[in-house]
């Protein structure tokens, strides 16, 4: 369909072409979907939020495995989205990925903030989990559930992974 158009076009601009007119094509020479014009392509489908009971649903069925994807800002969570992938992590290996530390130590929990807020802006169907970063949660109870609230209630993540501890 867009190459009949655009024959049809370059046959009524052929005189002008042969003698040398300049001559500039408009959206409306062109019909149909097209990148200069047309109806946009279908937004993709919505697939249900990944819960908590939605991952174990599927462990215990053991049908399929579940998929698991890092993302530190809203462009690769949109990819990881439209993946299909269940768990959409924001780790504090972006302190060396995306921040260029030579460690994960130095991300703060500001930091980590900024990033889930960025992940959040997908309105990613997969399940978000926040690393909370080191020295953040270790000292007491309190200091880990505020982490833990700072990285939900502000950073929009849907769960918080921590890391390290003892069998104490």
């Amino acid at each position: 369909m867009i190459s009949s158009a655009i024959r049809s076009s370059a046959r009524a601009y052929a005189p002008l072409i042969r003698r040398n007119i300049p001559v500039r094509l408009s959206s409306s020479d062109v019909t149909g979907d097209s990148p200069y014009g047309g109806s946009a392509p279908p937004p993709p489908t919505k697939r249900p939020k990944v819960t908590t009971l939605s991952l174990a649903a599927i462990a215990r069925s053991g049908r399929r495995r579940i998929t698991v994807c890092t993302a530190h800002d809203h462009p690769s969570a949109l990819h990881v989205d439209r993946a299909g992938i269940d768990v959409l992590l924001v780790g504090d290996s972006l302190a060396m990925v995306a921040l260029g530390h030579p460690t994960t130590l130095p991300i703060t929990v500001d930091e980590m903030v900024h990033h889930c807020r960025a992940v959040g802006r997908a309105d990613a169907s997969c399940l978000v989990v926040a690393d909370a970063p080191f020295g953040s949660y270790e000292a007491c109870e309190k200091g880990a559930m505020g982490t833990a609230y700072r990285l939900v209630k502000e950073g929009g993540a849907d769960a918080v992974k921590l890391e390290g501890g003892s069998a104490d």
